[in-house]
């Protein structure tokens, strides 16, 4: 978490159209977290688990990401231990086409799937994950269950 606290500090500054949230279940203590931390924390009202905690808590983070204002455009979901350069982040943001969209590294589990490592989604693609999380399958990784609701929908860019 300091390195998380450290990057917020060091980042957020220069990126003031960023917004930076840690998503964490319901038996997190805000109050534990580093001061730095402490506003950008999301506590979701789901339990911790690998399978389906994770992707449980990503969709409740997109519903609260949605509900946001000012409105988010696009909804970039990492791994813990993904750190994201903000700069190349937006040129990204700003390259993609105005329709619903997802973009992120593709690896292969059966079938194609967008990395948890950093999956860039379009505001629509959180409203569809949302209004279509009954789909999802909870017996599986969270970027695989993703991908596998997403990809028949949207076609998905490989970032560089």
């Amino acid at each position: 978490m300091e390195a998380w606290a450290s990057y917020a500090e060091a980042v957020l500054p220069r990126a003031p159209w960023l917004r930076l949230h840690l998503v964490f279940g319901s038996g997190a203590d805000a109050d534990a977290l580093p001061p730095g931390l402490r506003a950008h924390a999301l506590i979701t009202s789901v339990e911790e688990s690998l399978v389906p905690g994770i992707m449980r808590k990503t969709v409740e983070a997109f519903d609260m990401a949605l509900q946001m204002d000012p409105p988010c455009t696009h909804v970039l979901r990492t791994n813990l231990s993904s750190l994201w350069n903000p700069g190349p982040l937006l040129g990204w943001v700003r390259s993609q086409p105005p329709e619903a969209h997802i973009s992120g590294y593709m690896g292969d589990h059966g079938g194609p799937f967008v990395s948890g490592a950093g999956m860039l989604i379009s505001r629509e693609v959180a409203l569809f994950t949302v209004r279509h999380q009954d789909r999802l399958d909870a017996t599986i990784v969270d970027d695989v269950a993703l991908s596998r609701l997403w990809i028949p929908h949207f076609k998905p860019k490989i970032a560089k």
